[in-house]
């Protein structure tokens, strides 16, 4: 886009995600200006558009994508709503930047990123893991052979949020959500390793229930749950290497990742808590088989102030060249998007294809059946 004109953007979604990372990012962008947020709750969207003076407010989404001066939405909603909403505004012409899960379903996110293909716009999915600088550090080093040919890659993601005393919100029902944890953090680490190492070409899970009633907000019934707490799954990529995922929000502690890669020249960890701004990266090549640190170049480092943990987190989401703040810089610059939608399609595709392992005890092939919407083969 030429000269300094801003780009225009709207937020749907209010939030603690779209308060703490995405109006901020969109917000402390010199070429973007925040115009629109819209919510079906009056009072909410209202208080949010105060906070962060932005001239329009709307509760319906319908509405937003009416205005004319937009030029880019950011979808910040319960994962239902994501694809009426984010086919909206492809069809309006807008860019699309869209919190993961794309969709609810594989073959929602398919049509998604044909349709944004189709229409020429620019469409990125909110994979946070993407641009932590210590992630960035092990895609470097993957591609510059530390590790050599992969052998296996083991990836965790623990959290405690979920436990037996969490009320039944939009992310235990299943109409909402699609999915549990599964949808919730493990659509951030399939992400990761399909960035790390390729497509996945087959996966054997467990995606098990342990709580199955939640009380409700207002503590005054017990309310059926039926999506994963947790899943555990194996997985062949295409390139050979071997995967073990563990995922689950019922673990009794914070939201620690680890991903540890290991190939026939050395092995890469990669550990992290990135709201806490806890994040370390080891490693070691043959013959030393005792890890070390290793060095993050300060250019990945940039903007980021590591006085605390609180100012690492807050300066990542207002200072770096991540998420929203990527978005922008994505329309602007008229670069490719990543994550993209397409990223998004194959994350989802993996997911599905645990479920359906979990459900039907068996391994599954990807690629999946392609099928659309209502379930029909095209």
């Amino acid at each position: 886009m030429p000269g300094a004109e801003k780009i225009k953007v709207g937020i749907v979604g209010t939030g603690r995600w779209a308060d703490v990372v995405h109006a901020p990012g969109v917000k402390s962008h010199p070429r973007a200006e925040l115009v629109a947020v819209c919510s079906p709750n009056r009072e909410n969207v209202e208080a949010m558009a105060r906070k962060f003076d932005v001239p329009h407010v709307f509760t319906d989404y319908r509405e937003l994508m009416t205005l004319d001066e937009l030029d880019a939405v950011a979808v910040v909603t319960t994962h239902a709503t994501h694809y009426p909403i984010c086919m909206a505004a492809i069809q309006r012409g807008l860019h699309v930047f869209c919190e993961k899960p794309l969709g609810m379903t594989y073959a929602e996110t398919r049509e998604l990123h044909a349709a944004a293909e189709s229409a020429g716009v620019k469409h990125m999915v909110a994979f946070t893991c993407r641009w932590l600088p210590h992630a960035i550090r092990v895609k470097q080093l993957l591609d510059e052979g530390y590790v050599g040919r992969v052998y296996h890659v083991n990836v965790n993601k623990m959290a405690g949020y979920a436990g037996a005393e969490a009320p039944r919100r939009w992310r235990f029902d299943k109409s909402l959500a699609g999915a549990g944890v599964l949808a919730d953090l493990g659509s951030h680490m399939i992400d990761l390793a399909r960035w790390y190492l390729g497509e996945i070409r087959s996966v054997c899970a467990d995606a098990p229930t342990f709580i199955h009633q939640r009380r409700d907000p207002n503590g005054t019934a017990m309310l059926p749950c039926e999506v994963d707490d947790a899943a555990a799954f194996i997985a062949q990529f295409e390139s050979g290497a071997q995967g073990v995922f563990h995922i689950s929000w019922v673990a009794h502690r914070g939201r620690n990742q680890t991903v540890g890669i290991c190939g026939e020249a050395g092995t890469i960890v990669f550990d992290a808590d990135p709201e806490a701004w806890e994040l370390s990266l080891l490693g070691s090549q043959v013959p030393e088989d005792k890890l070390a640190p290793l060095d993050v170049p300060p250019e990945l480092m940039g903007g980021i102030d590591t006085s605390s943990h609180q100012a690492g987190w807050s300066s990542f989401v207002n200072n770096t060249p991540s998420m929203a703040r990527r978005f922008v810089d994505v329309i602007v610059n008229d670069e490719p998007a990543s994550p993209s939608f397409h990223d998004g399609m194959r994350t989802q595709e993996v997911m599905e294809a645990v479920l359906i392992s979990s459900q039907e005890r068996r391994w599954v092939d990807l690629p999946l059946p392609v099928q659309d919407r209502n379930g029909a083969s095209p």
